[in-house]
C-alpha cells in the first residue's frame, strides 16, 4: 500500500487586495503627514512669534532705560542762538520724523541721559567713566539694500554738538517701525475734574524756548512722559508691535 501525501494548499492576497493595502497605507501616511506638517508650520510660526517679540521687548527695554535717566543741564547751554559764531550747547531732547518709503516714518531722537557708557568699557575699567552721555537713535531706510537699520549713537563726551559724534551701533535690522510720542502737559478740562492729556510727536529742549528752575515758559524743556511704540518684522510673514510708556521723574521736568 503506497503512502498517501496530503498537499496543504496556502492561500495568499491577490493583486487586487495588495494594490488596495497600498493605496490605502498611502492615504494614511498622507494624512499623517499633513497633520504633522501643520503642527511644525503652526510650531514654527509660535517660535518665531516668540523670538521676535524677545529681541523686540529687548530693543525697546534699552531704548527705555536710556531715556529713564534723561537730562536737561542749565547750566551747560550758553545763550547763544544757533547760527552764531559762538558756541551753542544744546541740552534735553531733540526729536525728529522725516519722511520715509511708502508713506513711512524715518525717526531719531538725541539726548542727555545718565547712566553709564555701553561703547566705551575701558572707561568703566579705569573707573573714568563720567556717566553723562550722548545717545541718539535712529530708524533709516538703507534704498541701496532696501532694508531698514536701528542704530544707536553715544558720545563719551557731552560737547556742543548733541546730534552727532562719538560711536555708532546698528541693533537691528528687523525694527521697521520707531515712534515717539512726548506727553507736553495735563489739562484740566472745563467742567470736569478730569485732566486732558497733550501730546506731541516732535520735542526739542531749545533753551531759548522751554522753561526750567531759573525762567518760565509755556512749553517744558522735558516732556511729562514718553510713550515708545516699535515693530519687529518676523523672520516668517507679519510683524510684532508694542508699545510701552515711561514717566520721568518730576524733578527732571523742571
Amino acid at each position: 500500500m503506497m503512502p498517501r501525501f496530503i498537499s496543504n494548499q496556502i492561500k495568499g492576497f491577490s493583486l487586487i487586495e495588495v494594490l488596495l493595502s497600498i493605496a490605502l497605507l498611502s492615504v494614511v501616511i498622507a494624512l499623517i503627514y499633513n497633520a504633522f506638517s501643520q503642527v511644525s508650520d503652526s510650531t514654527k510660526k509660535v517660535t518665531e512669534s516668540l523670538e521676535s517679540g524677545q529681541e523686540l521687548r529687548l530693543l525697546m527695554k534699552i531704548v527705555l532705560d536710556d531715556l529713564r535717566s534723561v537730562q536737561y543741564m542749565e547750566n551747560l547751554v550758553v545763550h547763544n542762538n544757533p547760527g552764531s559764531d559762538g558756541p551753542y550747547f544744546h541740552s534735553g531732547i531733540v526729536s525728529e520724523r522725516s519722511p520715509g518709503p511708502d508713506n513711512s516714518q524715518l525717526n531719531s531722537i538725541h539726548f542727555h541721559t545718565a547712566i553709564p557708557t555701553r561703547f566705551f568699557p575701558e572707561a568703566i575699567a579705569l573707573n573714568k567713566d563720567p556717566e553723562l552721555h550722548e545717545v541718539g537713535y535712529t530708524l533709516e531706510f538703507n534704498s541701496f539694500e532696501e532694508k531698514w537699520i536701528f542704530k544707536r549713537r553715544e558720545d563719551f563726551y557731552v560737547d556742543d554738538d548733541m546730534l552727532a559724534g562719538g560711536k555708532e551701533q546698528t541693533l537691528s535690522e528687523s525694527v521697521v517701525q520707531f515712534e515717539l510720542e512726548f506727553l507736553e502737559q495735563n489739562i484740566l478740562e472745563a467742567d470736569s475734574s478730569e485732566l486732558q492729556e497733550v501730546w506731541v510727536n516732535e520735542w526739542d529742549s531749545l533753551e531759548n524756548n522751554c522753561s526750567t528752575l531759573s525762567k518760565q515758559a509755556s512749553t517744558p524743556c522735558l516732556p511729562l512722559a514718553i510713550r515708545l511704540t516699535m515693530s519687529l518684522q518676523k523672520k516668517g510673514e507679519g510683524k510684532v508691535t508694542d508699545t510701552l510708556e515711561v514717566n520721568l521723574p518730576v524733578s527732571l521736568q523742571q
